[in-house]
């Protein structure tokens, strides 16, 4: 027989406490669970899928802090969730290998009647526990954490009481949070047992995850003023577990729902004017869609250029790459030739620099003959330009200038004539007074 465990009722009730026992004792639970927050920061025990499909679904129904509308079973909201949580809960019993498989969700005191479709599709055998817990203490949480008004919030919590009560037939395993908290182990033992498992061979595995200090009821000053609050919860003071009067808790559940059904006009415009949102919201959502799909484009466009850009960007740095590969190829190579060149140099060295001397010293000696030559030269230079000097200086010489002149000038020769043999007689006695004659 395949068994299903569900942990429902109002937040801050003592749900994630419940599932955090059941799951100790051998309950087996999602492995996709929603993270730790600070309301509880030991976890929720909340399987993402479900949560999420059920959220989704109940807000195109109506406010998440209402139950469904009438007929709420046949709209296509339900139509598109149930094939997926029906996949979830076949997944889940099948991965728990016979097992327990159960699930936590506030959400679902909502929707019991789809669940029940659910179970009887799969033949599943659910237990259902309801976690309660005193309504003041639930109420002012609500109000702190989540902005709701007084009488919203005592609204809330009925609702959430009654439609698991209606909706299963009250056939409920009814967890006290004041009760479990106190770590009865009568209370425990019954839990376990109805929710299938054996649980540890002690319970002081399972009670470790008790917090006795989370209790402050006691010290709430909150006044419930909704007499149909105080009038459910004292129907549920004596309901503990599974063994109570459920025809009695039906009835007064039952009174309850026939007070509130005068708010049912309200309520229907509530759900008018909240579908009317849900359905003008797909509009909404396909312009933004539109806006965000030319935008899309718009940047894919960009991106494209980007790309194209990065792309001639790569290719002629690739080329530079290979250019530079090519450069350090034929330097490696020169680095190599050079290589073997110096080691050859160092295995010659002796040799050549023998060599070089060799060289050096026949150079030099070169040098000295080039030397001796220039010398030579200059001496043979010096002394054809005393031989000029003298030849220019001698009175023969110039005698042949001044004749030739005369030859070559007749007129203006002879006109100076008297004045050059003066200048020749001169320069003779000036020779012969110096003995250079």
């Amino acid at each position: 027989m395949k068994k299903c465990v569900v942990i429902t009722g109002t937040g801050r009730s003592g749900t994630s406490l419940t599932a955090g026992l059941l799951y100790r004792a051998g309950v087996v639970m999602s492995e996709d669970m929603v993270e730790a927050s600070a309301q509880n920061p030991r976890g929720s025990y909340e399987d993402r899928r479900i949560q999420l499909l059920q959220r989704e679904m109940l807000s195109q129904l109506g406010p998440l802090t209402m139950p469904p509308p009438k007929d709420w079973l046949k709209t296509p909201a339900v139509a598109n969730s149930l094939p997926k949580l029906r996949d979830v809960v076949r997944e889940g019993i099948e991965s728990a290998r016979g097992a327990p498989w159960g699930f936590k969700d506030p959400h679902s005191a909502f929707t019991m009647p789809l669940w029940t479709r659910i179970f009887n599709e799969l033949k599943v055998v659910p237990s259902t526990f309801l976690c309660v817990r005193e309504p003041s203490a639930v109420i002012t949480s609500l109000i702190r954490q989540y902005d709701f008004d007084s009488a919203t919030a005592e609204v809330f919590w009925l609702t959430k009481i009654i439609r698991p009560i209606l909706d299963t037939g009250a056939d409920l395993f009814i967890v006290n949070y004041e009760t479990l908290l106190t770590g009865d182990k009568a209370t425990l033992t019954a839990m376990l047992d109805h929710a299938g498992v054996s649980g540890p061979e002690s319970l002081d595995e399972v009670t470790g995850f008790i917090e006795p200090k989370l209790n402050r009821s006691g010290t709430n000053s909150y006044k419930i003023t909704n007499p149909r609050v105080d009038r459910l919860w004292a129907a549920l003071a004596d309901c503990q577990g599974a063994d109570f009067d459920r025809d009695a808790l039906m009835r007064t559940a039952q009174e309850i729902q026939s007070d509130m059904a005068q708010w049912s006009g309200l309520m229907n415009e509530i759900y008018r004017f909240h579908q009317a949102a849900v359905n003008a919201g797909p509009a909404r959502q396909e312009r933004a869609q539109s806006a965000e799909l030319e935008a899309a484009r718009q940047t894919i466009a960009t991106q494209q250029r980007e790309l194209e850009t990065a792309r001639e960007m790569a290719a002629t740095q690739l080329r530079e790459l290979e250019t530079a590969q090519g450069h350090m190829q034929d330097a490696a190579e020169e680095i190599s030739r050079l290589r073997v060149f110096a080691k050859s140099l160092a295995r010659n060295e002796p040799s050549i620099r023998a060599e070089a001397r060799k060289k050096v010293e026949a150079l030099k000696q070169e040098q000295d003959r080039q030397k001796a030559k220039i010398s030579a030269l200059q001496k043979e230079r010096d002394r054809y330009k005393d031989e000029i000097i003298g030849l220019y200086g001698s009175t023969t010489y110039q005698a042949g200038r001044h004749l030739r002149e005369i030859r070559d000038r007749p007129i203006s020769g002879l006109i100076r004539l008297p004045s050059r043999l003066r200048n020749l007689l001169r320069a003779q006695r000036s020779k012969q007074s110096r003995g250079l004659l």
